[in-house]
């Protein structure tokens, strides 16, 4: 897959380098199984649903930051955007996704914006931004798709300070892009060097590059760059999400660490985890910085998963069949040829007998 971008424009055009708008970025592959329902009732499982997760931690000061963009390179509908600062806004979900312990308020006169604290005094203290239909927009590329994320309406600092941090809170949003299709997002193959398993399993792979300028499209890059700057990064977090049936979860690096996931809790994020027949786990990998600030980051994911191949089991059945039927055949055959030679013998027998007593 070709790379993903993360770029920002400033409310007036300057010429400050690239690396000026620093992040905290977050990003959740989520792979939930799909059910044929007879009313609420799960039957039968009929595939996946994929969904992409992007979480964006802009460092402050933002006050001077117009837009944050995403580019993906492939073609996403405005119907696969949605966003989950309304879901995440209940502080224990919220707790239970940052996987620390903070305060959720609102800020008056700032419907979009909420005031997130952590309880421990070792983080800073930022604003959650929720996206409505106006804050958010989507344009096609010649190759892929762009979302202008807007700051609109950014409560007032005031005479903020927290610590050191005179520059005001950062502001988090994060969106859900759905309907990942194959071969744009993720891509598939029979598990081949074993005859009888990739009958049974497939393999999954998702190459995700954020910002790598060499694996943009030449005509796409230079169309980004017109008035935007391609952000760096502070930390990059990235999980995947998915049921107990992936079997072997791997990656360019070890993940950091993996976590079965308490379904009465993740059930306000994703409904699907609440799954009866089946738990989910997440695998984390994550990158920090050593002092510096990184302008690229990625992940490359690959797992095998339980995936019946019809076809190729109806082979496996049919010369099974056929090798019964031959098994069946050829004792039939060793038997009447034992049987004849049996009769033969008595024949034989008869005929030597008739023959002394003459």
């Amino acid at each position: 897959m070709d790379s993903i971008g993360i770029l920002y424009s400033k409310r007036v055009n300057t010429q400050e380098p690239d690396s000026n708008v620093c992040v905290e970025l977050h990003m959740n592959y989520l792979k939930t199984i799909k059910y044929f329902n007879l009313g609420t009732t799960p039957i039968f499982r009929r595939g996946y649903n994929r969904y992409l997760d992007i979480g964006v931690m802009i460092k402050p000061p933002v006050k001077d930051i117009e837009a944050i963009y995403l580019y993906l390179p492939f073609v996403v509908e405005e119907s696969n955007i949605s966003d989950l600062g309304e879901s995440i806004k209940d502080p224990s979900m919220f707790c239970t996704l940052f996987n620390g312990d903070y305060t959720i308020q609102n800020i008056s006169e700032h419907p979009l914006y909420h005031e997130v604290k952590p309880v421990s005094g070792d983080k800073e203290l930022f604003w959650l931004y929720s996206l409505g239909k106006n804050t958010y927009s989507l344009e096609k590329l010649v190759k892929g798709s762009l979302i202008k994320i807007e700051l609109k309406e950014l409560p007032p600092t005031g005479n903020f300070v927290q610590g050191e941090n005179t520059k005001g809170p950062g502001v988090y949003f994060r969106l859900r892009i759905s309907n990942l299709k194959k071969n744009d997002f993720y891509y598939e193959e029979r598990v081949s060097n074993d005859v009888f398993q990739s009958a049974f399993s497939k393999a999954e792979m998702v190459d995700i590059r954020i910002n790598e300028i060499r694996e943009f499209d030449k005509e796409v890059v230079d169309d980004l760059r017109k008035n935007r700057h391609f952000v760096s990064f502070d930390k990059f977090h990235f999980f995947f999400i998915g049921s107990s049936e992936n079997e072997q979860v791997a990656g360019n690096v070890g993940f950091h660490d993996c976590r079965l996931l308490d379904s009465s809790k993740w059930k306000n994020y994703e409904d699907a985890i609440n799954d009866k027949r089946k738990k989910y786990l997440a695998y984390h990998w994550s990158i920090k910085n050593n002092g510096t600030a990184f302008t690229t980051c990625n992940v490359f994911l690959r797992t095998i998963y339980s995936s019946l191949n019809f076809k190729k089991s109806f082979k496996y059945c049919l010369i099974v069949i056929i090798l019964g039927f031959i098994g069946s055949f050829l004792c039939n055959m060793v038997q009447f040829v034992n049987s004849k030679t049996e009769t033969n013998d008595a024949l034989n027998h008869s005929k030597d007998s008739i023959i002394i007593k003459k």
